[in-house]
């Protein structure tokens, strides 16, 4: 999928792939990250958060951080008592074998 993508959102995929590494991608995965980065970024230039960011690289500094936050939060979200506190299976635990 990463070929289909604009090269600009190839690093954010890649940091959220990185940072998501032995999650269960069953409720977002790292395409879902990064766009929700990438969303939240916007909203925040929006709103004025961001008032240094002089040149590209205080751009992908900052875009980095939000998406690594975002990684993180989801690994924590995943891993809270509510939600099987990181031990959770899927459904392919009801298959018996040799059955579709």
């Amino acid at each position: 999928t990463l070929r289909r993508v604009a090269p600009r959102l190839r690093k954010l995929l890649r940091v959220a792939r990185r940072k998501l590494h032995g999650a269960a991608l069953r409720v977002a995965d790292e395409e879902d990250i990064a766009l929700s980065a990438m969303h939240s970024f916007c909203r925040g230039v929006q709103a004025g958060r961001y008032p240094k960011l002089d040149d590209r690289h205080d751009l992908w500094k900052v875009l980095i951080t939000i998406t690594a936050r975002k990684a993180f939060g989801q690994l924590r979200r995943q891993k809270t008592q509510k939600r099987g506190g990181g031990d959770v299976r899927g459904e392919s635990v009801f298959v018996r074998p040799g059955e579709d």
